[in-house]
């Protein structure tokens, strides 16, 4: 499934006025505010402990992922900006009954995507650049290396206690097929905090997530279908326009339908969690 809903944030040109502001309440005219020709990197570790049930027995599965990821702001402007996104580094710890290993993941580091966002956080498209040559790699979907998290911001001025709301729909590769996710978040200004030396205003939110997809493995057709729910704390810094941090709790519950030569339906739940961090803002290399 989409990890974290998977790792993500880029941004645009932040207006002249959002410099002016002072922490003391707001009103905060929140926007993208990434500078071109700088890098950003970020840390990310997801957590998912998964539960699934096949042939009637239960089977426990605990993951967690690490990773750094960089955004090169290639170009910036008020109707929008075009990042460069790739990985640096990542690894994959998953327990179960029948393994307990540590992956890394060496065809997913330094492939490149592009992403264009608006101010205000909507995608406004996204393409891959190098594609990822193992075909039988187990992180191969989109979903895995875009390393995005994306949120929605207000087009109005937003006070401490204002509220606002936003869906994100993404559709990520998964098993040589699509898996779409919609997310249905309402936002909460919850107030102002210092965060990683930054003067940040900070978010709350709470929504509920919609997954579909469709895809194959081994010969076998495999549909799935589910919803969940998402909470988690945005910490955003409204005057340099960029996330400094974002944690995040997650749980769904799915049915994944096989067809093929041996048909069966496997629920499959999931509880997970996802931190990220502003690591560094640095010189895009020439």
């Amino acid at each position: 499934m989409n990890h974290r809903t998977m790792l993500f944030l880029v941004c645009a040109l932040c207006c002249a006025a959002l410099t002016s502001q002072t922490m003391a309440g707001g009103p905060y005219t929140l926007r993208l505010g990434l500078q071109q020709g700088k890098t950003y990197l970020y840390a990310d570790v997801v957590h998912a402990d998964v539960t699934q049930e096949m042939m009637g027995q239960e089977m426990k599965s605990a993951t967690v992922s690490t990773s750094l990821s960089r955004f090169v702001v290639e170009k910036a402007g008020a109707d929008g900006i075009s990042a460069i996104t790739s990985l640096d580094s990542m690894t994959v710890s998953v327990k179960n009954a029948r393994m307990d290993t540590t992956m890394v993941m060496p065809d997913l580091l330094g492939k490149r995507s592009r992403l264009v966002l608006s101010p205000l956080g909507r995608v406004l498209s996204k393409a891959v650049i190098d594609t990822i040559g193992k075909a039988g790699s187990p992180m191969r979907g989109a979903s895995a290396r875009d390393a995005m998290r994306v949120h929605i911001f207000p087009e109005a001025p937003v006070a401490v206690g204002g509220t606002w709301s936003g869906v994100i729909a993404d559709t990520n590769e998964a098993m040589g097929g699509k898996m779409v996710t919609a997310s249905t978040l309402t936002y909460t200004l919850a107030g102002e905090e210092q965060k990683g030396g930054r003067a940040c205003v900070k978010i709350a939110y709470t929504g509920t997530i919609v997954v579909e997809g469709k895809g194959s493995m081994m010969g076998a057709e495999i549909f799935t279908e589910g919803k969940g729910t998402v909470s988690g704390v945005l910490y955003f810094d409204p005057a340099a326009g960029v996330t400094v941090a974002d944690e995040s709790k997650m749980e769904t519950d799915m049915t994944a339908a096989i067809t093929g030569a041996q048909n069966m339906t496997m629920p499959i739940s999931t509880v997970g969690s996802s931190a990220r961090t502003l690591r560094a803002v640095v010189d895009t290399a020439p």
